[in-house]
Order: C-alpha cells, then structure tokens, then sequence
C-alpha cells in the first residue's frame, strides 16, 4: 500500500502542492475506488456510483497525463472511463424510456 500511496503522490504532485493533504486525497483515492466498485458490482446507488466513478477515472486520467507517464495505468482507466460513460448514458436512456412507456399506459 505504502508504494501505491507514494506512485500516486508523483503522479498528483503536477497538481496539487507538497504536503499532507496530498498524502490523504492519494490514500482515500484507492479507498474510493474500491468502494465505487463495490457500489456498481451489488448495484447500490448505481447512478451515484457511475458518476463518482467516472469522475475518479477522468481524474486519474489527467494525473497520468499532466505527469507525461504514459504507462499500462492509461490502458486501463481509458476503456473503464469510457465504460463508465457509456454506462451513465444507458442508465439515462433507459430511465427516459420507462418514464414514457409509463406516460402511454396511463393514457
């Protein structure tokens, strides 16, 4: 754990300053993550969960990017960000079509 807290901190130091509230937003990020997967795995909260997943990807996306370390992280945070995103935009659709399947049976 103490080598993944200390890859992210080179990775988020580009944006956020030297100091301990760089060491706790690192340390609660892998807490995150694993909770968000939790939430969509047992679909608890699921549109919560997709938003605050997809926020916590694109984040990591541009930690690995504004740091110009492009490695195997990137080839695993595009595909599930972009999942995510698809995931969030079906939720939606499918919310809108039930809404309307209910407004034609009622009339």
């Amino acid at each position: 754990m103490e080598t993944h807290i200390a890859f992210m901190r080179d990775q988020f130091e580009v944006f956020l300053p030297e100091g301990f509230a760089l060491t706790i937003i690192t340390s609660l990020l892998l807490f995150a993550e694993f909770f968000v997967g939790t939430l969509l795995i047992f679909n608890v909260f699921p549109k919560l969960a997709l938003v605050v997943g997809f926020f916590i990807s694109s984040l990591m996306i541009a930690s690995f990017i504004g740091a110009d370390q492009y490695q195997n992280n990137l080839f695993y945070y595009i595909p599930i960000t972009l999942l995510l995103a698809f995931q969030l935009f079906f939720e939606r659709h499918c919310e809108v079509k039930q809404s309307r399947s209910n407004i034609e049976m009622s009339s």
